[in-house]
């Protein structure tokens, strides 16, 4: 699927994925592609096979971004967003 468009204002930040596969885990596939709402390029991708987990490092600030997701013999997956606390303190608005 798809996601709806964002975007992030820290100049530094990760995607942390999380993939929880009980009932098949041997043909537990997820992938995601995290691109440019304008041109549809892609910025980075991860794909994790069988139960696991992924730490994206993304460079992208202020950007519309979306993330095509797609998952196959998957219980959960969850996806955080973070960003190291000396960019949120530089960057939040008050």
């Amino acid at each position: 699927g798809l996601t709806q468009v964002f975007s992030v204002p820290y100049p530094v930040w990760v995607i942390n994925t999380t993939v929880i596969a009980e009932n098949q885990p041997q043909y537990a596939n997820f992938q995601m592609a995290l691109c440019y709402a304008d041109t549809g390029g892609i910025i980075t991708g991860e794909e994790i096979v069988k139960p696991g987990t992924s730490y994206r490092i993304v460079r992208t600030a202020n950007t519309s971004m979306y993330m095509i997701i797609s998952v196959r013999n998957i219980d959960v997956y969850r996806m955080r967003l973070e960003t190291p606390k000396e960019y949120y303190d530089a960057y939040r608005t008050v």
